[in-house]
Order: structure tokens, then sequence, then C-alpha cells
């Protein structure tokens, strides 16, 4: 019978010859290489006492956050015979010598054996037991924890202060020397730059090289970036502008042109920032015009935001009457050279103007734009704040004073001529070539109704990569805000005249032709990687702690960065352990970092478990506990996650310029910024709820959003913790951290089965056992699980596009030549749009109500009683199916403001022979149901009240047995059904229903509409309601009430006091 059997291998260093020498050991009864075996003949002496213990936690030992943990037992040799006493006495290089521990039985070959882990000794111990007749003699082998490479000073380069006078980039005796040099790695903003020749006004932000350092601040004034150098000799020898400066990305430096007048600070990239676009550049040569026909903006706007790229060709001719248009019309637009009805001297016509409000001029650029020269011009107008920026190549710029004031908070922009077209290029009228454009254009954005903060680094990296090209605005140019804007044009000829935007098409009577360049960077390899938390800390492993290529796995960390794609920016410029920025930059996008079996560098992004790679079950668990998480609250749901974002690596609260912006100075003035979302309902059930506080170097405010909606999943509901023990196997072997499981076991609530993340690993190798720490106990709600727990891997915006079968959303919608709605476009990409194509029926798109959180929506206007036509009043129809929502499973959402009640369809699919559900309105009083039809046009319903002009968000599903309706804040009432058959349809409808032969309209506001081909489990509704809510502003909460029902007796259900007694009948 084969027995099983430790092997350990241990490459030392002889003190002889100076060569590696391997030591083979076993447990009892040791292992020889059977005959034949490829790897033989090799003879392991039963020398092991016991093989030892090792530990391995994601994080801390039960804790989901934090850095990561390995414990580590020593391995224990007999040495009865002395022949281990060389160890002690001899001088043998035991010091970071590879062991390896392998399980298996003696009667297998040598290469089937499993390996445990991949581990280095520090030094040896030697123990001896002289009572009795035979001494008892030990050698133990201390193991060092693979954890301790990090557990080293991060930053190893200090100033030598050996400057002298304008020689030298090291700092003098007096300022810089002892002290750090500093060290960059991805995006970070406003840093404070070492000066290491302060006689030359030379500033640096790392010892390494660096991608760009775009922006230098003067007591947070941005100075002008006048160019980048190849050397340390021409940064030296060379000269900045006054109010300049110049660059060595090279040695990460900045000098500056004049002396400054307080803290020098500058934004830092290592690479990551802004993908670049490509693509090719128009040229209008006076004679070419874009023209959209159509609507494609809102005829007034009090907010815009807008950006493009133009090279000059010629300035605008002595006294114009307008200057040369780019883009818009004599209502509202930007010129290049300011008319006769502005500042009409020659220096003025070198600048840019903007017509905020109609036919007069009222803002002008202070920098001129040079001809002949790539230049990125963008602007965000939002009038009811008069905030009104400007910014040319990334810099905001100084408005000169005008003829006429800006407009006031109740005006308008118009960028629609006289409410019907835009023009690009000149020409307020088609055909009129009045003052045309002389120059290119490349990457035309305009977004009415949209805006961003440009005054925001961060923001203006939208537009403009760090290195100064055009950033990849996306297909649609959705990119910088989440939401494609009216215009969005690349390319010349015929394809600029394709409008990736949310608007209508161009037209052209003469098409622009190829601009000789673009202001597109030219695509090289890059050295820097990507600034993402993953690559980040695999670039700290191998410059900071001396790790190899071989010493990690790529792959895990390639997964990293799918799993976690977010830029992250880190800035050290203290004393620290590389361990602590390695904690700081993993728990930024929720990564954790450890060292596998085999001793590579591996990580991962922590998630819900979701996809179980294994079942324990009472066949394989030798014993089981349910303990508490160690984190805050202890797995008690939090009722507050706060996320601190966007770091601002130089407080300033004093000495800040006047010049300085309200809103960069709000910036200056904290460390970070914070997402912050409490829902106190969770303290009504838990009152020990904590509030969790997090950091996140990301800048970006999206990626902050996404990583606080992720944490949310983590610790919002309850978690659960499992220890369990488990036989050594090849297949418990196989198991890792990060790793999901499914646990079945007829005890502590589990007998259906939950899924858990192991978070924890320790093998037990003298009792062959592995003790596994689990966390999580969820199971996907869409497999029925009691627990209802969604599993959200991605964004929210994944999740719900992979779950949904029809998403449609009053920001996602094609204009018609009219101005109103034509589509109203399926976010899921399953194909299913609500359009309407008869003019007098389509709906008017509002951008924006404050009472659902100024989110725009769609109006219909219906009609009293019922119509014989069925485009009498505004509508739309989506096509119809069973893979859309059918009777047999089904769960609807509706985001509706109701205007009146006279029995009609909000959403409602086709009448005749069909078996669907529609959800409505009713008078007497004002009601919503939720219908249910079956073949024989059978109702069924579920209704709960409402108040007219109110914001409510409808749920509805079915199991096939029953109507489940919740109105926001209103009753639930729950209609059980007859037997019904497979929906018919063929259309769904959105603002009509039918009365026999007639149509009936709404009056109603829709923001929103949701189908799920499938009931959720309450997890996943739960997901969908907090979404509704944050983008809302809607409230879910149901009040609870006593009702009695017959019999006698009294239940509890969501309600409210003085609500009515729903007639069953």
């Amino acid at each position: 019978m084969a027995d099983t059997v430790f092997l350990v291998e241990w490459d030392v260093r002889s003190p002889t010859t100076n060569l590696v020498e391997t030591k083979y050991y076993a447990t009892d009864p040791g292992y020889r290489t059977p005959v034949g075996d490829p790897d033989g003949p090799l003879t392991y002496e039963p020398r092991v006492a016991n093989p030892g213990q090792i530990g391995r936690f994601i994080f801390g030992d039960g804790r989901t956050a934090g850095g990561s943990q390995i414990s580590i037992g020593n391995v224990r040799l007999r040495n009865a015979d002395s022949a281990l006493d060389t160890f002690v006495a001899d001088d043998w290089g035991v010091d970071g010598a590879a062991l390896r521990i392998y399980i298996g039985n003696t009667e297998m070959q040598r290469g089937d054996f499993t390996l445990v882990a991949a581990l280095r000794s520090a030094y040896i111990e030697a123990t001896a037991d002289l009572r009795g007749k035979e001494p008892r003699l030990g050698v133990e082998i201390v193991i060092t924890d693979p954890m301790s490479e990090f557990d080293k000073p991060f930053s190893t380069t200090k100033y030598a202060g050996t400057n002298s006078g304008p020689t030298g980039l090291e700092g003098t005796a007096d300022d810089l020397k002892g002290t750090v040099k500093p060290w960059t790695g991805g995006e970070v903003f406003n840093a404070t730059g070492k000066p290491v020749n302060a006689s030359l006004l030379i500033y640096q932000w790392s010892d390494k090289p660096v991608e760009a350092i775009p922006t230098v601040y003067d007591n947070g004034v941005p100075l002008n970036f006048d160019g980048d150098v190849a050397t340390e000799a021409s940064l030296i020898s060379g000269t900045a502008s006054s109010g300049g400066f110049i660059t060595c990305v090279a040695i990460a430096c900045a000098k500056l042109g004049a002396s400054p007048a307080g803290m020098i600070t500058a934004d830092v990239s290592t690479g990551g920032g802004s993908a670049a676009a490509s693509g090719t550049a128009a040229r209008f040569n006076n004679a070419e015009t874009l023209h959209f026909e159509g609507k494609v903006v809102p005829a007034a706007s009090a907010r815009v935001l807008g950006s493009f790229w133009l090279k000059l060709e010629t300035y605008a001719p002595n006294d114009p009457v307008y200057g040369m248009p780019i883009i818009g019309n004599a209502d509202s637009g930007i010129f290049a050279g300011v008319g006769s009805d502005g500042l009409s001297s020659p220096a003025h016509r070198k600048r840019l103007k903007f017509r905020v409000a109609s036919t007069v001029d009222n803002l002008v650029t202070a920098t001129t734009i040079p001809l002949a020269q790539w230049t990125h011009v963008a602007f965000a107008f939002d009038i009811p704040s008069q905030v009104f920026q400007v910014a040319i190549d990334g810099n905001i710029e100084t408005h000169i004073a005008t003829t006429a004031s800006l407009p006031g908070p109740t005006g308008t922009m118009n960028f629609a001529s006289r409410g019907t077209s835009v023009r690009i290029g000149g020409g307020y009228v088609p055909g009129s070539t009045e003052n045309l454009l002389r120059g290119c254009l490349a990457e035309i954005y305009l977004a009415p109704d949209q805006w961003l903060d440009i005054s925001d680094p961060v923001n203006m990296r939208a537009f403009r990569t760090l290195s100064g090209y055009p950033a990849d605005l996306g297909n649609t140019g959705a990119a910088p805000t989440g939401t494609s804007p009216a215009i969005y044009l690349k390319g010349y000829g015929s394809d600029i005249l394709v409008n990736r935007g949310a608007g209508f098409d161009a037209t052209s009577s003469t098409l622009p032709a190829q601009c000789s360049d673009g202001p597109y960077a030219t695509v090289t390899a890059s050295s820097f990687a990507a600034a993402t938390a993953g690559q980040i800390i695999q670039t700290i492993a191998r410059e900071r702690a001396g790790l190899t290529v071989g010493d990690i796995a790529s792959a895990d960390f390639a997964a990293l960065d799918v799993a976690a794609p977010e830029i992250v920016g880190v800035f050290v410029d203290s004393e620290r352990q590389i361990r602590d920025v390695l904690d700081e930059v993993a728990g930024s996008v929720c990564a954790w970092y450890s060292f596998k079996r085999d001793g590579t560098l591996t990580a991962g992004r922590f998630a819900l478990p979701s996809s179980p790679v294994y079942t324990f079950d009472a066949s394989n668990i030798l014993s089981a506990k349910a303990r508490a998480p160690m984190d805050e609250g202890n797995g008690i749901p939090a009722y507050s996650v706060i996320l601190k974002y966007y770091r601002n690596y130089t407080v300033q609260t004093t000495g800040v310029a006047g010049s300085v912006s309200a809103s960069r100075r709000a910036f200056l003035e904290k460390d970070w910024r914070q997402i912050n979302v409490p829902d106190n309902t969770v303290r009504q059930r838990h009152p020990k709820s904590p509030e969790l506080t997090f950091e996140s170097l990301v800048p970006q405010e999206a990626d902050a959003q996404t990583i606080h909606d992720y944490l949310l999943l983590l610790y919002g509901v309850k978690r659960r913790r499992l220890l369990i023990e488990a036989p050594m196997s090849p297949e418990t072997l196989a198991l890792d951290l990060g790793q999901d499981v499914n646990v079945e076991i007829d005890v502590m609530g589990l007998g259906s089965g939950a899924e858990f993340k192991i978070i924890g690993v320790d093998y037990l190798l003298d009792r062959k056992v592995i003790g596994f720490d689990l966390w999580g106990g969820v199971r996907n709600a869409m497999s029925g699980s009691a627990s209802g727990v969604a599993q959200v891997t991605g964004s929210i915006s994944d999740y719900m596009e992979t779950l949904f079968s029809g998403w449609w959303r009053a920001d996602d919608v094609t204009y018609s030549s009219t101005g109103a709605v034509a589509q109203m476009n399926d976010r899921t990409g399953n194909g299913r749009p609500f359009t309407q194509a008869v003019a007098a029926a389509q709906p008017a798109w509002v951008s924006s109500d404050p009472l659902i959180n100024n989110k725009p929506y769609l109006e219909f206007l219906g009609g009293p009683g019922a119509d014989l036509s069925d485009t009498a009043y505004q509508c739309m129809t989506a096509p119809y199916d069973t893979g859309l929502f059918d009777v047999s499973a089904y769960t609807l959402y509706l985001v509706v403001r109701p205007d009146s009640m006279d029995g009609f369809g909000f959403v409602d699919p086709e009448f005749v022979s069909t078996n669907a559900v529609a959800i409505g309105g009713s008078p007497s009083p004002d009601r919503v149901f939720a219908r249910q039809l079956d073949n024989t046009i059978t109702d069924q319903y579920a209704r709960a009240g409402v108040t007219l002009g109110e914001w409510v968000a409808v749920e509805v599903y079915g199991d096939g047995a029953s109507i489940y309706m919740t109105v926001s804040g209103r009753v639930q009432e729950v209609t059980a059904l007859p037997s019904v058959r497979p929906a018919s349809g063929t259309t769904v409808r959105l603002g009509r229903s039918t009365d026999g032969s007639f149509y009936v309209f709404a009056n109603m506001g829709v923001a929103e509409v949701i189908a799920v081909d499938a009931t959720l489990g309450g997890g996943d509704r739960a997901i969908i309601r907090d979404y509704l809510a944050d983008r809302y502003g809607i409230s879910w909460d149901l009040p609870r009430i006593n009702r009695t029902v017959p019999g006698g007796a009294t239940r509890t259900v969501p309600g409210g006091a003085t609500r009515e007694v729903l007639d069953e009948s």
C-alpha cells in the first residue's frame, strides 16, 4: 500500500565550492524514484519530522481589505546521526535559498507530485535534547515570509546635496541633502516639486523618467508649457518664457522662466491617461460649409460643452461682420476673428470670439490663435451658474471685455440657426458664402445641455491627452460625459457628413478636402505601461523589491487589468515601506496581491463569489465553523460607504493666487474628493451598522463612482464567514486564493448551497489537512436562491446591459427634423427601439426636470377619450416578442409622471390575441395598474394610487401565477392569475393602448423603461431599485400598516395609514 509522503527540496550554496547543491528530504518512510522514472534516480532521506504550516490570506486573517498576509511555520528535520550539524557549524548559504514542498505517495513518479509551496529559507536553528540514553537532535529550517520582500524602504536614492551654484541637480546641504528622491506612478495631481537647483529654478517629481509634466502651477496658477527637451544638459542651458516652463521628462524635471511667486506644484504622468484618438482632418477653404438640416440641438440651452481642433490658414479679413464662423450661427456660435460688432482691432482678429447669447459678442479669448498650427479649443458654459470656461491647449482663458455683457442666470444659448439648423465652417443660411472658414478642423464635438468643469485637469483629459493630442471620445462621442453629444464629426469629404453623435447627419454643397496633416499623435510604441493598479504594482515589485519578470504571474495581472482598468496615480516623496505603497495602490480598485504556491506574485480584484470551481459538502469537509468577518462591523451591512478619491497631493488653504477659479480653489483646499450616499433605512434593522471609509487613488469621478457602487455591493448587505477544514487532495490542493467555491451542508442554513470566495488557505502539512477561510455566503439571484443577492462583477451599466432584454432611457434618443424624438434607443443592443415615423405623433424631448435630479424625459401629450387614429397623439412602438417579456416570467420597470388618468396604457403590448403585461393608469381614484391578459382577453389587475403630476417608479414582476406590483413609496399589491399561454403580439406601445377598435393615449412624462424576460430575485430587483433611486431621486421606502384580512386575522403590509383597501373583485 502506498504511503502519503511530503518531499522537501532545498537549494543551498556549498561553503567549499560556492555552488548550489540540492538537498532531498522526505517524511517517513522516505522516497525513492521508481525504476524508469525520468526524474530519477533520486533518494529523499526520511528526515522530515514536520513539513511545516503555510497560511496565505488575501488580506489579514478574516478581513476583506488592507494588506495581504502570509504565515509560515518552520520545517523540522531529524538529526539523530548529527549529519546535519554541518548546516550549523559551516558557512552554508541558506539565507534566501529556494525550498520546495511537494505531496504525493511512495508509488508515484516524481513528476506526478503536487507542489504545495515554493518558499525561501532564512537561517538554520538546531535543537539537542541530551536527557536520556540517546540524545534527540533536530534542525529547523526557518522559512522567510515571501511578503517580507516588500518590508523594505520604498526609496533608496537620496539627494546628495552637492550642488555648486548653477551646477548639479542634487540640491544643497541646506535644502535637500539626505532627503529621499520622489517617485511618480500613474497620474498624480498638484504634487510639490523638489527644488533640485534653486538658482536655475529646476524642480523634480520622480527619480525615474515620466511620460509628461503637462501642467506646472505657481500658487495654483497654471504656467505656460514651452516644450520638452531631451537631456539634462539641454534643460540646464534652456530657457522658458516669463510665466512659462520647459520640461525634461527623461529626468522628471521642469525649469521655470521666472522666479515663482509661491509654491510650485505639478500634474505628472507616467502613462495611462486618456487614450489617444486617430483619424484625419478636414480642410475648409472659403468654399465649404456643413449644414445640419435637422434641429440637432435644443432651440435654447442653458448649458453647453464643446471641443474642436483648429488649424487656421489666415485670420479674418479687416472689419468682418462676424469673423470666420466655426460652429453655430448668427445667434450663438464660435468665430475665428472678432467682427465690427465686437472688438475689431487687428490684434483681436487673431483671437476667438463666442456668442453666448443672441446676436451679440459676449466673450473674446486673450490668447492669440497661431496660424498653420493645430490648436485645441474646449468650452463649457453653465449660464444658470454663471460659469463661462474656455480652454486653449488645455489652459483656461482669461476673458477680454467685449461690447456686450454675458447673459444673466436666466439666459440661454441657441446653436441652431434661428432654431432650425447648425452650421460648421460658416454661412448662416444654406448657400451663403459670407466669411467662410479658411483652415482645418478635426474632432468637432458639440453637446448642448451637457457640462463638465474643464478647469479640472481630469475633465480636460477627456478631450486632450496629457501629451497634447486628441483624446479618444468613443465611437459616438460619449466618452467625456457618458452621453453622446448632439454633434460629433471626424474625417473629411463624405465621412465628415456622418454625425457620430445623437443628431442628424450633415449636408454640404461642397465637401471639405483632406487637410495635409492632423492633430493626432503618431502611433509609436510607448515605453510606459498603462497606469492601472495592476501595472503599477508590477512596476513597484520589479523596480523597488527586485522581483524579476519570471517572479510575476503575468496572466493574473493581465486579468486584473481587465477587471480593474481604472487609471490610478501614486506619488511618494517621503520615507515609506514598499508594502504600504502597494496596499494603497491595490486598495484603490478593490484589489489584492499575494504570492502563489509556486512562489510567483499574483493579484486579483476582490469581488462577490459568482463562479464556483469546486463544491464542498459532507463528503469532503472535516469540520466547519461559522465566524463573523473581521472587518469593521463584523459583516453587518454598512449603511454608508464613503469613498475618497482624486487625491490632491498638496493641500493649499492659504497663498493661492487671487486669479485661481473658485472650483480650482475648492480642489486645492482639500486632500480628497469623496462620494457618500448613506442609506439610513439599513440602521432600522441594524442599529450597529457601520459607516465604512475607503481611499482610492483614481482621479476620474466616473471610475470613483464605479468603485463606490462596487463597494456597496460588497458591504451593503450581510456577509458570512465560514472556516472549514478538508482533507488534502489533488482537488483541494488546486484551490487557491480568490477562487469561488460552493458549500452545501445540512447545517448553518447551507442546505441549498451558497457561494463563497476563498480569502485564506492554511496548509496544515503535519495533519495532511487544508483549512479554508471563506467569505460571502451568497447565491446568484437568477438561480432562485433565497438570499437573492445579485452577482455584479463589472460596472452597473455592463450588468444591466447583460441582464435586461430591453432598456430605454430619455438621454439616449434620436431626434427628427422637427426636434421631436423619432426614436428611443434600446441600450441593450437587442435591436428593439421605440420609434415613431409620423412627425405629429412624435413625443417632445425635455432636457431636465429638477424633480428627477435634472434628468431628461419624453413628453407624451394624449387626447381626451378614445380616437380612431393610432397616431392622433404622441406615442411610440417597439418590436414585441417572447424574448422581450411575456407572462411566463417577466420583470418591468417604468419611471413615469402621470398627468391624467383615462384608462390608458403607459407601456402596453398589442391588445388582440395576446397574452402579456401592460402598465397603465385609471381614474376614480387615480391609480397606476399592472394588467395581465390571458388569451381570452381577461384582465387581472394590481393597482396602487398616485398623485397626478408626480414622478413615480413602477416595478411589476410575475411568475405565471401572480402579479407583484410596487409603486415607489406605495402599497404593493399581489393578484393571483389564471392559467395563461405564451404571448403572440408583435409590438409593444409606449403612450397608447386600445379599447376595442379605438386608441387611448397617455398624458405623461417618461424617463426610463426596463424590461427583463425573467422573474428577478430580490437581490437583482434591489440593485435596479437602487439604481433608479440614485438616478432619479425617487424613494422606494414603503411605510408599513396593519390591515385586516378575511377571517379576522391581521397582517402587516407595505402601505400608508390612509391608503385605501383594494377591492379585490
